[in-house]
């Protein structure tokens, strides 16, 4: 898995194109990776707790948003993870 992200970063940065400003690589991060993490990282963490037997209550829930949970580490480290160009 770190292997894939290290080659796309590279990929990524090799082949796109420049970026024509950080506000508009700023408003792509948050359509793309934190509106999805919003959407569906509570329904999930409902459905694995009500499976596992947890009570759920709300702070859990934002909680999960907020820390990684299960499957959507990722989705934290792409949102913070920032190319400088030099």
């Amino acid at each position: 898995m770190t292997t894939f992200f290290i080659v796309s970063g590279l990929t990524t940065t090799i082949f796109s194109r420049p970026a024509s400003s950080y506000q508009k690589f700023f408003t792509s991060k948050i359509s793309r990776l934190l509106i999805p993490l919003i959407c569906w990282t509570p329904p999930f963490f409902i459905f694995q707790s009500l499976v596992k037997g947890r009570p759920i209550d709300l702070l859990s829930v934002v909680n999960s948003v907020i820390h990684p949970y299960e499957i959507f580490w990722f989705l934290h480290a792409l949102t913070f993870a920032v190319t400088v160009d030099q």
